[in-house]
């Protein structure tokens, strides 16, 4: 099943399987309340309209590359952050926050035993 952000928030799902799976699948089986009213069908058109229309892959690459190159060069500043992790816009890194730094870092006055207590 397919159905996140079809219709830029409207409710609308696709449904893609082999021939041999939609063979055994009755009407109403899948689908059900995303199964695609004519608001939801005309959003969906103009969702795939736009991606015809403007450069949506190239803006997010561009966009990937800057926050990549960003977060690497404050992984080169701070100690704490450890190596950076990206596939497209998907990214992540690793973090060691010990000492004095790293409170200040995070603006925490100090760890105690019930959680992080922040600085007022």
């Amino acid at each position: 099943m397919l159905g996140k952000s079809l219709a830029d928030g409207v409710p609308l799902t696709a449904v893609v399987a082999s021939r041999g799976i939609f063979e055994r699948v009755f009407a109403g089986d899948a689908g059900g309340t995303y199964g695609g009213n004519a608001v939801a069908c005309a959003a969906g058109l103009a969702v795939l309209d736009t991606f015809d229309s403007e450069p949506l892959l190239e803006r997010a690459q561009t966009i990937a590359v800057q926050v990549r190159e960003a977060l690497g060069a404050l992984a080169l500043l701070l100690p704490e952050v450890g190596d950076v992790r990206a596939q497209g816009c998907t990214m992540g890194s690793s973090s060691w926050p010990t000492g004095r730094r790293s409170r200040q870092l995070l603006n925490l006055s100090s760890v105690s035993s019930s959680g992080l207590e922040r600085e007022v």
